[in-house]
């Protein structure tokens, strides 16, 4: 037996105990959590149009830390956030729970993109759990056309245009969350009929191949979806308006995952600007039965075109059509005859607000009957927000004479698609498994690295390199070459050791050619490497 077989046989015992532990958490579990941290929609804005879509890897050893997040923010621009925490499992899934409560809690407050990502970098920094997530975020103004952007170690946004032509757009430089990288902002115009597409790198990142050429083909599967919706013969004669993002990004992940498994979360976002704003909807009609159903049809018809969730729709229409019927029943006398004013608009902030008027007088409800008087608790329970107003109408024409007007508020939202169905993990090739082979007879550690690093095997390389420079205290030189799998668990890893390296003023050299697995990831998060290892 060898000297180091003993060491050896350790090794594969804590593998196959770190493995045994994994599997105790059901993959459903994970899904579950993940479903209850993400948000359930995306806001329905009057200049954009935002579909999301995650699915939860089918590999247990990878899922749990991904993350997508867009919020409407006060001053009309919208805030995107799609992201990745390096780990797996229920303690990734706490993380990243975490970090986007903090995020998002920020860019409300604040509206103030680096305030919020400098807050969010400061409580990477200190939680170990957050090391090096990485993480694009970026807040675009529909109404002013402009994108201002940080990718922290992230693959950069994609751009695609109404006739499908794509391009990325320019990486900032910053370097994942918690590695002191500072941060780097860029912004860059955005047209009408313009699609932003923001993913993690789990949709770009598969075993046998790099991020590059993942990359160049979700450019090609993403103008193919954007060109094939827009010549779908069944949307002939529509607006771009009615561009649907879901699709775009269920079309894109299909077309990505060629048949297989995902071997890491896969999150897509695309946000889609509206030709034109949407125009607010006025009708001035007789008080009579028949204005309660133009109402209804002119009002479905509306919230078709802002693509209102079918749940708000119902529940808006139920609304409206109470207030509706309240005011032409009651507001006139049966000798007058009167009008009654509909109107719908939608903030730029996501708020719908409807308002129905009349130039009548306002009765209270009959406390003594018990079958009348219900329309307005009806209609408060449906929206976020009922008010009576007594007085003279906002608008000039309907201020002439006093009468009432009932505002409804409600903040619309279309789902999103989260996938918690976790199929069998992808069978990985034979002889690709974690190998580390560590030359310590020069001055300078050399570790050689091959097979898959991945979120299981990550933690092995990170203690077996701080084993190597003797907790920092010695350079070491690392070969990734041979690496056909590099995942972001294992750049939390390279970060780890460099950090305590850098405590100690020596330095962690990095060695992945390009073309290699690894190389294409060291350049997104910005981890210096060399071509090829320079030994002393």
């Amino acid at each position: 037996m060898t000297e180091d077989a003993p060491r050896q046989t350790e090794e594969r015992r804590q593998e196959t105990a770190s493995q045994s532990h994994l599997q105790a958490v059901p993959a459903a579990l994970i899904a579950q959590l993940q479903r209850a941290l993400l948000p359930a929609i995306v806001p329905v804005l009057p200049r954009a149009v935002i579909g999301a879509r995650y699915q939860v890897a089918s590999d247990r050893d990878a899922a749990g830390g991904g993350w997508y997040d867009a919020t409407a923010l006060r001053d009309g621009t919208v805030a995107l956030v799609v992201g990745d925490v390096a780990g797996a499992g229920t303690g990734a899934a706490a993380a990243m729970g975490q970090l986007r409560a903090v995020l998002g809690d920020q860019l409300v407050t604040n509206a103030d993109l680096d305030v919020a990502l400098r807050t969010a970098d400061a409580i990477a920094e200190r939680t170990p759990e957050l090391l090096a997530t990485t993480m694009v975020a970026a807040q675009l103004s529909p109404a002013e056309g402009w994108l201002r952007y940080v990718t922290c170690g992230h693959p950069p946004p994609l751009l695609i245009g109404p006739d499908g032509v794509t391009r990325f757009l320019a990486a900032t430089g910053t370097g994942p969350l918690g590695t002191g990288s500072p941060m780097l902002a860029r912004t860059t115009a955005v047209e009408p009929g313009d699609c932003l597409l923001l993913y993690a790198a789990g949709l770009v990142q598969r075993r046998g191949s790099t991020v590059t050429k993942g990359m160049q083909e979700l450019a090609m599967a993403a103008g193919a979806a954007v060109a094939t919706q827009e010549q779908d013969p069944g949307r002939a004669g529509e607006q771009l308006s009615t561009f649907d993002p879901d699709r775009l990004c269920g079309n894109v992940v299909e077309l990505m995952e060629h048949g297989g498994g995902h071997a890491d979360d896969v999150t897509a976002m695309a946000v889609r600007l509206r030709p034109a704003p949407v125009v607010p909807l006025s009708l001035l009609l007789p008080a009579d039965e028949s204005s309660v159903l133009e109402v209804r049809r002119a009002f479905a018809d509306w919230l078709a075109e802002i693509d209102a969730a079918g749940r708000d729709s119902n529940d808006l229409m139920l609304a409206v059509v109470e207030m509706v019927t309240n005011a032409v029943e009651h507001a006139y006398p049966p000798d007058r005859r009167g009008t009654v004013r509909f109107s719908a608009s939608l903030a730029p902030d996501g708020i719908l607000v409807c308002q129905v008027s009349d130039q009548g007088r306002w009765r209270e409800p009959d406390p003594t009957s018990a079958y009348r008087g219900h329309g307005l608790m009806v209609a408060g329970q449906l929206v976020d927000q009922l008010q009576v107003s007594m007085h003279r109408a906002a608008d000039e024409e309907a201020a002439r004479e006093p009468g009432t007007v009932v505002t409804l508020r409600h903040r619309l939202g279309r789902p999103a698609t989260i996938g918690t169905d976790v199929s069998p993990a992808p069978a990985r090739p034979s002889g690709a498994s974690f190998g580390f082979e560590l030359d310590g007879g020069g001055a300078v550690p050399h570790a050689r690295v091959s097979g898959q690093v991945d979120a299981s095997s990550a933690e092995r390389l990170a203690q077996r390199l701080l084993a190597a420079c003797r907790g920092g205290t010695l350079p070491i030189i690392v070969d990734l070459a041979d690496v056909s799998y590099f995942a972001s668990s294992a750049v939390r890893a390279l970060y780890q050791v460099q950090e305590l390296l850098t405590a100690h003023r020596k330095a962690l050299t990095i060695v992945a050619p390009e073309g290699s697995a690894a190389a294409a990831l060291l350049d997104v998060v910005g981890l210096p490497h060399l071509e090829s290892a320079v030994l002393s």
